[in-house]
């Protein structure tokens, strides 16, 4: 090990590794007998992981109680703080926003509400009249008729004139993308999560949802021909370092979700087929401890070197993952312009099915927050 300190004071050190037996690094596809397959560099995060358990190791950390306490849906932090001597604390700076009560992943319906209408004013803006000396989006944003009547006025001044017709919830996670050692990945959902959706379709006044899977912790319902299957029964199924025994069918669960989750055909395809419901312990053992975890870094733009105290830990949710909201409106509330409920929704289902993609969240400029969205009708007319 050696280092150096650049004039900023950022310090830089390398690591030599020594391997004492050979070694193999590849990527999560399945290898079996008679199976091809090679070994690279490991990626940055392989060495990470593997210094970062050299130094747990190190700071006395029990790896079996830290799993049971993760088990036990202790937080990161607060199992690390336990199995390890004082001083060690497992942070991430910038995590997503959670639940409070069950810890899973959610967006905010302020922010969704902000997002869409942000999507209908920069279509809103294209009917800008030539004559208008303010900006087609601050046009939009204050004077469309529709855009206002939908979310509201577009000043503070107006503000309390009236209220938006249409109404979001939080977004709610309904499937969240887990590695599995055969076919790729596979979407897990849980009985309450199942549960809390046939509750909040029946508020939309939406078809019901198919019969829900009764599980006990380490059991997986889902399709008989799904390709996460393995074994000579094809009953096991394996997601990160945890084995599965298949114990039910949830073909026409996969297929109503599908059906009413994604538009993409291919997705669906996909989703019939991978969508695996868990129990409730195991669903949140994976929605807490399976997102992504980014190191990122500031630089100083003279030396190229890290600023001091420009390092951070960012959490993102995995691509794929699947949430839902109720969009709810009413009538129009403003006085000089009347609209059914149902001319609202198809206003902005007008909008939204146009693009069909908004994005969500910071970091925009580094591909992050772009979501695929669907609407899709609940109450006939309404």
């Amino acid at each position: 090990m050696n280092g150096s300190i650049s004039p900023s004071g950022a310090r830089t050190v390398a690591l030599r590794l020594d391997p004492l037996d050979v070694l193999f690094f590849r990527d999560g596809r399945p290898f079996t007998q008679a199976s091809r397959a090679q070994s690279g560099l490991p990626m940055p995060q392989t060495l990470a992981g593997a210094l970062r358990t050299h130094l747990l190791r190190a700071a006395g950390c029990d790896f079996a109680r830290l799993a049971e306490r993760l088990r036990a849906k202790a937080t990161l932090e607060e199992a690390v703080a336990e199995v390890c001597q004082a001083g060690w604390i497992a942070r991430v700076d910038l995590p997503v926003q959670r639940e409070r009560h069950a810890q899973w992943p959610t967006i905010a319906g302020s922010a969704l509400k902000g997002v869409l209408r942000d999507l209908c004013r920069e279509q809103a803006k294209a009917e800008c009249p030539a004559e208008e000396t303010r900006s087609p989006r601050r046009w939009a944003n204050e004077q469309h008729t529709k855009l206002v009547v939908a979310f509201g006025p577009g000043t503070p001044e107006e503000s309390s004139e009236q209220a938006g017709a249409v109404g979001l919830t939080d977004a709610r996670i309904l499937a969240f993308p887990v590695r599995s050692l055969r076919g790729v990945f596979a979407w897990v959902t849980c009985p309450a999560a199942l549960q809390r959706l046939a509750r909040d379709l029946a508020l939309a006044n939406f078809q019901r949802l198919p019969t829900i899977p009764k599980l006990a912790d380490n059991q997986v319902a889902c399709a008989a021909d799904a390709p996460l299957l393995l074994g000579q029964q094809r009953d096991k199924m394996v997601l990160e370092e945890f084995e599965f025994t298949r114990v039910a069918d949830c073909g026409p669960l996969a297929d109503w979700i599908a059906k009413h989750a994604v538009a993409d055909q291919s997705t669906q395809q996909r989703l019939r087929s991978n969508l695996a419901v868990l129990s409730d312990n195991d669903f949140c053992h994976f929605v807490r401890h399976a997102t992504e975890i980014v190191a990122r870094i500031g630089l100083d733009y003279e030396q190229k070197t890290v600023k001091e105290g420009a390092l951070f830990y960012q959490e993102f949710l995995p691509a794929e993952t699947i949430f839902y909201t109720l969009v709810l409106a009413s009538d129009s509330r403003k006085p000089d312009l009347k609209l059914s409920a149902k001319e609202i929704l198809d206003y902005v289902r007008g909008c939204v099915e146009r693009t069909g993609v908004v994005q969500i969240g910071g970091d925009e400029t580094i591909g992050k927050g772009i979501c695929a969205v669907r609407l899709v009708n609940g109450k006939e007319g309404g």
